[in-house]
């Protein structure tokens, strides 16, 4: 078994740009996340309690519109994350470690 290939600064570069992405992926689903569960979840149950005037319904809209455009933001995010997984071919010569 090999030893893993020197990491460069243009492999650390690549490394940072890939974090990035997923990062940026993660912190999307989180975002996704919670405006469907305050649209669909919690605005609907604080209304029907009383607790929120009916009009507060009209902003289930506004958070499933941040939650479908966080939704595909986050896929392309991930798309980048995943095509740049090819850059473990310049550190380690196999992908089974």
């Amino acid at each position: 078994m090999e030893d893993p290939a020197f990491i460069t600064s243009v492999t650390w570069a690549e490394i940072g740009k890939w974090l990035h992405a997923l990062w940026s992926f993660f912190f999307l689903t989180i975002v996704f996340g919670f405006s469907m569960l305050i649209g669909h979840a919690f605005i609907p149950s604080l209304v029907s309690t009383g607790h929120l005037p009916q009009h507060m319904l009209k902003m289930r809209r506004t958070f499933t519109a941040v939650a479908i455009l966080a939704l595909v933001a986050a896929m392309v995010f991930l798309s980048i994350a995943v095509a740049r997984t090819a850059l473990l071919e310049n550190v380690y010569d196999r992908w089974w470690i």
